[in-house]
């Protein structure tokens, strides 16, 4: 999944509605990504290393990503 286009995520998040799965949130930045984990009791979510803070807990990390600008 983490390779894949924002179309291609598109085409199977709506061939798994249509089957009765619901897709993930998507939030407009990885500040309201933290936000949520940390105010919503077993959420899981992703954002660049550098900005995960004492607010929520990292429980992987990926290798290859972006570098951090902070």
């Amino acid at each position: 999944m983490l390779h894949k286009t924002p179309e291609d995520l598109e085409d199977y998040w709506r061939d798994q509605y249509f089957n009765g799965i619901s897709p993930p949130f998507v939030l407009a930045s990885e500040e309201a990504m933290i936000r949520f984990v940390a105010s919503t009791p077993g959420a899981v979510g992703y954002v660049s290393h550098c900005l995960a803070d004492r607010r929520v807990a990292v429980v992987a990390t990926l290798d290859g990503g972006p570098a951090c600008s902070r």
